[in-house]
Parts: structure tokens; sequence; C-alpha cells
């Protein structure tokens, strides 16, 4: 699940209504509120290609078990009665 992008809306809000119509000060308060984005949280592109190669090896071992059980099934069942 992911987690929203937290923005101090109020603080924005009052900052809007400071500029009153102002272009400078409208621009200055809503880059300050971008600015202020907490990214910590945020994966960045290395993360997610990390995350593809670990879940990418998961898969083949999975794989891999899946069948040599199937293998080992058939191969027992010929030699058992």
């Amino acid at each position: 699940m992911t987690k929203p992008i937290n923005i101090d809306s109020l603080k924005l809000a009052e900052e809007l209504e400071k500029a009153k119509g102002d272009p400078r000060r409208t621009a200055r308060a809503i880059t300050d509120a971008i600015l202020n984005i907490d990214t910590t949280e945020l994966a960045l592109k290395s993360d997610i290609a990390a995350l593809e190669v670990r879940l990418t090896r998961h898969f083949y071992v999975f794989y891999v078990a899946t069948f040599g059980i199937i293998g080992l099934t058939v191969t027992l069942t010929k030699y058992l009665p």
C-alpha cells in the first residue's frame, strides 16, 4: 500500500491568504510547499530495480523447487507400487 505525500495544507492556505493575489507571494508559497514535501518514504528508480531483481531471484528459486518436487514425485511413482 502506498503512502500519500504529505503537504502542510493549512500552512499553504495561510500563506496563500497572506499573498492576497500577489503573484510573487503566491508563487513563493506554492514553491515552499513543494520544497517541504517529505520524500524520504518515496521509492527511487534504483529501489524499484533492486526489488525487481530480488523478486526475479525468488521466482526462479520457486520455479526450480516446484519442478524439482514434480520430478521427484514422477520418479517415485515409477518405482513405488
